[in-house]
């Protein structure tokens, strides 16, 4: 992952291993935290300087994610169920 600003300038250069067993799906960024996820992991990093925060898997079911803008949700697609995951 590459983070840039809004000139251009490189910010930092994250690698992850979210790809590892799928495609990166999701990709977004929510409070202070850039997010990227496949089917079965998630993986936040700080948005200013690209460290990790935190990361998710699942082994048993496809995970879904979204935002609101100011909330991260995963849902497990298998099952239905939905979790908020932090995001400072």
């Amino acid at each position: 992952m590459d983070r840039f600003d809004h000139d251009g300038t490189r910010r930092w250069t994250r690698t992850t291993d979210v790809h590892i067993g799928g495609t990166v799906e999701t990709h977004l960024r929510v409070g202070g935290l850039v997010v990227v996820g496949s089917d079965h992991r998630i993986r936040a990093l700080d948005a200013a300087d690209g460290r990790p925060r935190w990361s998710f898997e699942h082994d048993y079911s496809r995970l879904g994610t979204w935002t609101d803008g100011e909330r991260l949700f995963v849902s497990f697609r298998d099952d239905g169920g939905v979790a908020r995951l932090p995001t400072v």
